[in-house]
């Protein structure tokens, strides 16, 4: 039989994990957290359930807190300088991670987990369109925010076999001045971070 100290009690749940008595109740009744009841009517928990919560809890925590993190895909150097430049100023809470090829932005993105991608089209090697046509066969990246810098009209990119509808674009050299507010509206950033991170 398990000792009593498997078990949490709904109260001690609710300590552990810092939420209220009835956030546990119903966490119980949703079955997000197994238990059973005693003779008495008293609810109790396995003790491994609550810490396996408290940890998504902590995890959670410290992803919210990780700055949004970005990666920048272009084989022009000036251009990279140029974009990290642009978003340092008005974002500077952002983290940058650049890359100077597809190939190599590919990599990356599987190492850093961005939040978003900044990338121009045309590039030797794995170009733009090949790495976005990548990226969208991977359930988990195809959902991360893409801006496309790029010269090339509508007419030009359909040639190419076009872009996704989520893909957003925007076209050099004008469009730089609009990425970190683009930036901004992507990732849903409160208004005054980079007040805020200064």
């Amino acid at each position: 039989m398990a000792e009593q100290s498997d078990f949490y009690s709904t109260r001690e749940a609710a300590r552990r994990l810092g939420v209220s008595l009835r956030s546990i109740q119903v966490w119980v009744e949703s079955g997000r957290l197994p238990a059973w009841k005693t003779d008495g009517g008293h609810r109790r928990i396995p003790r491994t359930a609550v810490e396996m919560l408290a940890m998504e809890q902590d995890q959670a925590r410290a992803a919210s807190s990780r700055p949004p993190t970005i990666i920048l895909i272009d084989d022009d150097p000036y251009m990279l300088d140029l974009y990290q430049r642009v978003i340092s100023a008005r974002l500077p809470a952002v983290r940058l991670e650049v890359a100077q090829n597809g190939f190599e932005g590919l990599l990356m993105i599987g190492k850093v987990n961005p939040d978003l991608i900044v990338l121009d089209l045309m590039m030797p090697g794995m170009d733009g369109f090949r790495l976005i046509h990548a990226l969208g066969r991977i359930p988990h990246y195809c959902e991360i925010g893409t801006v496309v810098m790029t010269g090339l009209t509508d007419e030009e990119i359909s040639a190419h076999g076009g872009l996704p509808a989520a893909v957003t674009v925007l076209r050099k050299p004008q469009g730089v001045l609009a990425l970190p507010e683009t930036i901004e509206l992507l990732l849903k950033l409160p208004a005054g971070q980079e007040a805020a991170a200064a």
